[in-house]
C-alpha cells in the first residue's frame, strides 16, 4: 500500500483513527509502501468495528490492523499520524530486523 492508497483507505473509514507503524513510516516519506495498515482507534469505536479479534485490544480486518492505543499524533495531508518520537519509540521497542532501517531513517529525519 503506497501513500496515495493509504490516504484513500483512511479517508474511507467511517471512524477517526491514527495511522501507526509501517503506515506512519510511509506517511513521513521514509518508505514507499507498507504491506498493511496499522491504525489506533478509540475504545468505543473499536467495539463497533468488525474484524477478527487478536486479543483484548487488537483485531484485524483484511489488510487493516486495528488497535486501541494512545499515541500522540500530528496531521499529515489531512490524516492523523503518530508523532515521529512515538514512532521511533515503538520501532525501538519492537526492534525486529525489519525495523532497523526504519529506526535509522527516523533518527536521520529527527536530526
Amino acid at each position: 500500500m503506497n501513500k496515495t492508497d493509504l490516504i484513500a483507505k483512511v479517508k474511507s473509514l467511517p471512524y477517526h483513527c491514527v495511522v501507526v507503524g509501517g503506515g506512519a513510516v510511509v506517511m513521513y516519506g521514509l518508505r514507499d509502501e507498507t504491506s498493511d495498515l496499522d491504525i489506533q482507534v478509540r475504545l468505543e469505536d473499536f467495539c463497533e468495528i468488525p474484524g477478527e479479534r487478536r486479543g483484548d485490544l487488537w483485531k484485524t480486518d483484511g489488510d487493516l490492523d486495528i488497535q486501541v492505543t494512545d499515541y500522540p499524533s500530528v496531521d499529515i495531508e489531512g490524516i492523523s499520524v503518530m508523532t515521529l518520537e512515538s514512532l521511533l519509540e515503538m520501532k525501538m521497542r519492537m526492534n525486529r530486523p525489519k525495523d532497523q532501517e526504519d529506526i535509522r531513517k527516523i533518527k536521520a529525519l529527527m536530526a
